[in-house]
């Protein structure tokens, strides 16, 4: 893919939304793109990760780590792996080519990198991670609620880091 072609599939993912042209520009100038065969595995269940991958065309078929189960088909204009970004992850599935497929390789120290030079754009991604973990909060314990309706003893519900309910 052409860098342009890298800036447009960017714009696409909602991480990146607060990203201005210039600081698309940067992360698609340090990003790299791959092609995969099909069959070709991106990475494995207990990898660590450190790096969120694009896809800009074919899919990544997501996969139990003892390859049995099929759970997610991903297809272009999703990132893999995004939370790998901003601190170190370990993978929880198999991620397999299920076609020939493109992606833009994204590596956290890159994207860190770009947070620090641009202090006002890390500020608002942080934030915006904030509010989904805030909305993720709410929706376990809107199962809590559901669980607990059927058997009183079901749990306590989640809470922030701040021990404040979602």
């Amino acid at each position: 893919m052409t860098l342009e072609e890298d800036i447009d599939l960017f714009r696409q993912v909602p991480l990146l939304a607060d990203f201005t042209d210039e600081q698309l520009r940067l992360l698609a100038f340090g990003s790299e793109d791959r092609v995969l065969a099909a069959g070709t595995v991106l990475f494995e269940a207990g990898d660590r990760g450190s790096t969120a991958y694009l896809v800009g065309s074919g899919r990544i078929e997501l996969r139990s780590a003892d390859d049995r189960q099929l759970l997610a088909m991903v297809k272009p204009g999703t990132l893999i792996g995004e939370t790998a970004l901003m601190t170190e992850t370990v993978c929880q599935n198999r991620a397999v080519a299920g076609e020939e497929t493109e992606i833009v390789q994204i590596r956290r120290s890159l994207f860190r990198r770009i947070l620090r030079e641009y202090p006002d754009l890390a500020v608002r991604i942080y934030q915006a991670y904030a509010d989904r973990l805030k909305g993720t909060i709410r929706d376990l314990n809107r199962v809590r609620d559901s669980l607990v309706a059927i058997d009183p003893e079901a749990g306590e519900p989640f809470t922030d880091s701040l021990g404040e309910d979602g």
